[in-house]
């Protein structure tokens, strides 16, 4: 739906890259997904709670997290990647 207006990455924290592309695959997720089995990539973004859904600007600044996609995160991207 957001075409080339935006990019999806996920990060499958606490998993090996091994279980990340076997979850990846089983569940028919077809955006890149990374492997963070030591927690590094969620720690130094500060990520408490799982599943965590973060929204980062042009500039690389995060500028909303959510657990899930709702009204409010959709909001937030549209914001982004209007014209």
């Amino acid at each position: 739906r957001l075409g080339d207006r935006a990019v999806v990455v996920g990060v499958d924290v606490g998993d090996e890259l091994d279980v990340a592309r076997t979850f990846a695959t089983r569940e028919g997720i077809a955006y890149p997904t990374f492997a963070d089995p030591e927690f590094t990539f969620a720690d130094a973004m500060a990520v408490s709670d799982l599943p965590h859904l973060m929204v980062v600007d042009h500039d690389g600044a995060v500028v909303h997290r959510s657990q899930k996609l709702d009204a409010d995160t959709e909001a937030v991207i549209e914001r982004l990647i209007a014209p």
